[in-house]
């Protein structure tokens, strides 16, 4: 798992598996991903665009969880505007916020 371009500066998370890569996509209205930890059951989580835009005119990103063929927005902890999920455990995901 990881991240490649789909398009020239878009990048999407996969999963490689069976010899084959699988674009998992972003979160709706999002334009980039990327996959950044997996577990033994097979959850991955990283983060994705969204179609929010920051105060800067910047992308912004929330933390996903894929899980069953479907990627799920957890979201940002109350304030902050930015997550990227970076650990996951067999037990579900854990991230690391970013502050701005």
């Amino acid at each position: 798992m990881g991240g490649s371009y789909a398009a020239p500066a878009t990048e999407h998370a996969f999963l490689y598996s069976g010899g084959k890569m699988k674009d998992l996509g972003t979160l709706s209205g999002g334009s980039a991903s990327e996959a950044e930890a997996i577990n033994s059951s097979g959850q991955i989580t990283g983060w994705s665009t969204f179609g929010g835009v920051d105060t800067q005119g910047n992308a912004e990103t929330d933390t996903f969880l894929y899980s069953g063929g479907k990627m799920t927005d957890l979201g940002v902890l109350s304030g902050d505007v930015d997550s990227l999920g970076f650990g996951i455990t067999t037990r579900g995901c854990g991230g690391e916020e970013l502050h701005f």
